[in-house]
């Protein structure tokens, strides 16, 4: 993947890009910041840097190949992904992260971010952060297939992160619910059957491991 495939189709994005080297990268989501630190941050949104910010959490990725291996990303803002339809937008995730000058071969992940403090509050009916957060991985990533800037049968990543939570999530994010397209069926979905339904090598996480410009280890 190069960042222009990104750009060629959205060119509104080039602005959003950030190329990083560095052993550790941390990305942070400051939408739904205090109102007083987002104005002090500029009201950024999504920020990937290799400094780790003490008043906020964040996702933090060990790249292991730091020396030689710089990341590019692209961090979402707004309606970041318009569809045909005028005013219309696809739902998204926060950034897609991918090896800067890489090719179709090298990973691609992407990443969603819930900033709460409880898991109790995280599993609600009306919250729901697991099945909304697979929802708008999907999203983005059926939309970057549809406009042909990845494969459609390219595997990629992505992560469930909740910054503010100690780890592990697996025991309440999966199975994930999802609902069969063409049955309209209430499905469970394991992380394995994710894969094979959509191509997503998922994991509920706040951390990645870099190996290479072909290898990321999830969690």
């Amino acid at each position: 993947m190069k960042r222009e495939t990104i750009i060629d189709k959205l060119p509104s994005h080039a602005e959003c890009f950030k190329t990083i080297r560095s052993a550790k990268i941390y990305i942070r989501d400051y939408k739904h910041y205090d109102l007083d630190l987002a104005r002090n941050n500029e009201n950024r949104g999504v920020v990937i840097d290799d400094n780790p910010d003490p008043n906020w959490a964040s996702v933090v990725l060990e790249n292991a190949m730091f020396d030689g291996l710089a990341i590019d990303a692209d961090c979402f803002p707004e309606n970041a992904l318009p569809n045909e339809e005028a005013g219309s937008h696809a739902s998204q995730c926060e950034c897609v992260i991918f090896p800067a000058d890489g090719n179709d071969e090298d990973w691609l992940l992407f990443i969603e971010t819930k900033y709460t403090d409880s898991e109790e509050v995280a599993q609600k009916d009306d919250v729901n952060y697991p099945k909304k957060m697979f929802s708008q991985i999907k999203s983005t990533v059926n939309y970057f297939r549809q406009k042909g800037i990845i494969a459609s049968d390219k595997r990629v990543h992505a992560i469930m992160s909740y910054p503010k939570l100690l780890e592990p999530f697996d025991s309440w994010n999966i199975p994930l619910e999802d609902v069969d397209e063409e049955t309209g069926d209430v499905l469970q979905l394991t992380t394995e059957e994710i894969m094979q339904r959509y191509k997503i090598h998922l994991r509920p996480t706040n951390h990645a491991l870099i190996r290479s410009a072909k290898r990321i280890k999830l969690g």
